[in-house]
């Protein structure tokens, strides 16, 4: 196979003359996310309830986005980043929970976005994620 490919004569001057810069930080992200409103199109949910726990407090709130490497999530307090955690939610038909890290916090009105990277999240939790989010994905061809 290797030896066909090389029987393709290359095109002269063939040459990209930009490089592509994102235009916002989601153009940065590695991974695809599930947001919210895919979610409840996708398993009927108006909103997805996360508990995180750390050592010294327990906090609510709602999920806003999901990959396979992380999540966004709005809650009720702040949380510094790098503060380790624990994360429980119900995604459709699995009950996701998983130690995290706090990658960045911003307030919000009365709550605080948080962006939150999984740590040993399982691979069968990874793989249904990215199951559902390729689910979305294929159906936006």
């Amino acid at each position: 196979m290797a030896s066909d490919w090389e029987k393709i004569p290359s095109i002269q001057g063939l040459a990209v003359d930009w490089d592509y810069e994102p235009e916002s930080s989601l153009g940065k992200r590695s991974w695809k996310r599930l947001v919210q409103k895919d979610i409840q199109r996708l398993l009927g949910n108006d909103k997805t309830h996360v508990k995180m726990i750390t050592a010294d407090t327990e906090i609510k709130g709602h999920l806003l986005d999901i990959s396979q490497k992380g999540l966004g999530v709005l809650l009720e307090k702040p949380l510094p980043v790098g503060v380790r955690g624990k994360i429980g939610l119900h995604l459709g038909k699995e009950t996701i929970v998983s130690q995290t890290i706090t990658k960045n916090s911003v307030r919000v009105a009365r709550d605080h976005r948080v962006g939150l990277e999984f740590v040993g999240l399982s691979a069968k939790m990874e793989e249904y994620i990215v199951r559902l989010v390729s689910s979305v994905s294929y159906g936006q061809i």
